[in-house]
């Protein structure tokens, strides 16, 4: 069964949402960014894909919790750190 959860965020001046598929056997998440062309910002996105189980159990506590990272007592775990 693929479940699909999304996170709000803010990127830049644009409102938008991170995009975790999780496929069971592998997860990829869309992530936004901006992509800037000359002086001109637009939204922008980029995929990454996690096969790891020690990483997808990390990201599927994420959707859970609909936020892109999760705390561990003082420590922090975001998206950008399994990158």
């Amino acid at each position: 069964m693929i479940k699909e959860t999304f996170i709000p965020c803010s990127v830049g001046i644009f409102d938008t949402e991170y995009t975790i598929t999780d496929y069971s056997d592998k997860i990829l998440v869309k992530i936004p960014s901006v992509k800037w062309v000359d002086n001109s910002g637009n939204l922008g996105f980029w995929y990454a894909t996690f096969d790891d189980e020690t990483d997808k159990a990390i990201i599927r506590e994420m959707a859970n919790n609909k936020k892109p990272y999760i705390e561990r007592g003082e420590n922090i775990i975001s998206l950008s750190d399994l990158l």
